[in-house]
């Protein structure tokens, strides 16, 4: 329980701004688990193995690195200093085996001094202030603490979680995305594009905000029905695809987006589910066109699945809750990359043909989040689905990202609520009849 000790100490040691904007960062992870009414319950929240899957498939080279790397000296540390029971004889029950696989040196952490870790990572020069910046991150992250004497401590569960990844040698820098096959090696310089990413994503924005009204307003006028086994059948989404004026792809991403952004519910009735739009969508109608988008857009960023995705021998579907983790890691990482290019400069890394996505692109994305992009099965399919949704909704244009895509990257969060709850945690402002929360826990 030491690490947990250390964590709740540095969380005590924040202003309630700072630990406003950490409940910010991890809201989705958190909001899956009771909300904690003391600091040493947010601390064993965010070290839960949960949580903390959550966490690091969100960080990019530099933090993941600094993370396993430190993760793994502080086990083997640990396992020296405790070694662990002997293995089970050959033959052994279940119970006895995962009891070894689960037994204190194969959890236990140890605190590491900064020093070693930087000296495994071989930083020096410009990769060791990469490195120092990284692990900074990592502190004000809560996934790795400092100690009274300046060690580094970590939720134990991280080998478990890293050990499996080969991240290769550190990286200070986030590689830029080249084509797969460079002008002058065999391929002709591409034209450029008589439109910009911003007329192209204006043309988006004004289709995408036409199609999800009539897409609603069909919902509206005959709400569809959800097949037993849920989802929509096939038959509703030819029909809903039809009223919107839209490919059945398109039509399921935007149905998707709309059940995440509570502009649709799924009603229950004696006939059996029904979507139908919810009061929200009165609200929705009343705001200018444009600003119709913002909630659609921030239900793509956060969206547990790939909606035009639809993996060999499944049917496609639509309003079905999604289990995709790594999809909103996905999307930032393509959206990261396609930042780093000027516009006008983009057409190389433009999508060649549907279905497909340049090498190139995939392995400088996977810097931005390595868990995500490349490590997942079918990576470059998943991608490609991911890049056709981004242009459909006007993020992307043109192998770069549009203003909008822009925007969507750098959008801040509101801080209202989460900086309510960092109060409550620091005993500020105790709710009526609650003791007020102490700040060690």
């Amino acid at each position: 329980m030491e690490g947990l000790d250390t964590l709740t100490r540095s969380l005590a040691r924040r202003t309630p701004e700072q630990l406003a904007a950490l409940l910010t960062r991890h809201a989705e992870p958190l909001a899956r688990r009771p909300a904690p009414t003391e600091l040493r319950g947010l601390a064993s929240a965010l070290w839960s193995y949960e949580t903390l899957h959550h966490l690091v498939l969100h960080l990019d080279h530099p933090r993941l690195k600094v993370l396993a790397t430190i993760a793994r000296i502080s086990q083997e540390r640990a396992a020296q200093d405790a070694p662990g029971p002997a293995a089970p004889a050959p033959g052994a029950d279940y119970q006895s085996l995962m009891a070894h696989r689960l037994s204190f040196a194969q959890l236990a952490t140890a605190p590491v001094p900064p020093e070693d870790v930087l000296a495994a990572l071989e930083a020096t020069g410009a990769a060791r202030g990469a490195a120092e910046s990284a692990l900074r991150a990592l502190y004000d992250d809560a996934l790795a603490a400092p100690t009274e004497d300046g060690a580094v401590v970590v939720p134990p569960r991280t080998p478990q979680l890293l050990a499996a990844h080969d991240l290769g040698p550190f990286r200070a820098e986030a590689p830029r995305p080249v084509p797969d096959d460079p002008a002058g090696a065999g391929t002709p310089v591409p034209a450029v594009p008589a439109t910009s990413p911003h007329d192209e994503s204006r043309a988006a924005a004004a289709t995408l905000a036409a199609t999800a009204d009539r897409l609603l307003a069909s919902l509206a006028t005959q709400p569809a029905a959800l097949r037993k086994s849920g989802g929509l059948a096939v038959r509703e989404i030819k029909r809903l695809a039809k009223a919107a004026g839209a490919g059945e792809a398109h039509t399921r991403l935007l149905l998707d987006l709309a059940l995440a952004a509570g502009l649709i519910a799924l009603t229950r009735t004696p006939a059996g589910i029904t979507a139908l739009p919810t009061g929200a969508y009165d609200d929705w109608l009343a705001r200018p066109p444009g600003q119709r988008l913002a909630p659609l857009l921030a239900a793509w960023s956060a969206l547990w699945a790939i909606p035009t995705h639809t993996p060999f021998g499944e049917t496609p579907t639509a309003l079905v809750r999604g289990h995709d983790r790594y999809a909103p890691a996905l999307r930032h990482a393509l959206l990261a990359t396609l930042a780093t290019v000027p516009p006008g400069a983009g057409a190389p890394l433009a999508t060649p043909s549907p279905g497909t996505v340049p090498h190139g692109l995939l392995r400088a994305a996977d810097w931005h989040r390595p868990l995500a992009v490349t490590a997942q099965p079918l990576a470059e399919d998943r991608a490609a689905h991911t890049l056709d949704e981004a242009a459909y909704l006007g993020l992307v244009a043109h192998g770069t990202l549009t203003p909008l895509g822009r925007a969507l990257l750098a959008a801040p969060h509101s801080l209202d609520e989460p900086l309510a709850l960092a109060h409550r945690l620091l005993g500020l402002t105790p709710q009526p009849g609650e003791a007020a929360a102490t700040g060690g826990g």
